[in-house]
């Protein structure tokens, strides 16, 4: 990775923090849990707001939503958060792409970082009104 070799101390505790057994079980809670609060939004609600809209938006802003639709979507923004930063750190610690085991080389991490920046785009595009 450009400025930093395998040598470097940064670089040495990112791989020891990714490969640590902790991490990765906090990380697989994390994406249970995540699932989980996917699976209890009341899309319900939401359909009752897309319809009564005055404006021209296509669904409920967070200050619109109820208590427990935003209360799972600002988790949904730490989680996505959370696995950004797993993303990065894995990025910083193995590479990106050159060489044999680099973080894309990966198959389920290229499926961790495709879901990371769907996740991203998602918090732009609701938040700031991108799309």
């Amino acid at each position: 990775m450009c400025k930093f070799d395998n040598r470097n101390r940064s670089r040495i505790r990112a791989v020891h923090l990714i490969e640590n057994k902790r991490f990765d079980n906090f990380i697989l809670i994390c994406i249970i849990t995540n699932s989980i609060c996917m699976a209890m939004y009341d899309y319900q609600f939401d359909n009752y707001c897309h319809y009564k809209t005055d404006n021209h938006t296509h669904n409920c802003h967070l200050d619109n939503a109820s208590t427990w639709n935003r209360s799972l979507t600002v988790m949904g923004y730490i989680f996505s958060f959370i696995f950004t930063v797993e993303a990065m750190i894995k990025i910083f610690a193995f590479g990106c792409y050159n060489g044999r085991k680099t973080y894309l080389k990966n198959p389920w991490n290229v499926l961790d970082f495709i879901i990371v920046i769907f996740g991203v785009f998602e918090f732009f595009s609701e938040e700031f009104s991108v799309v």
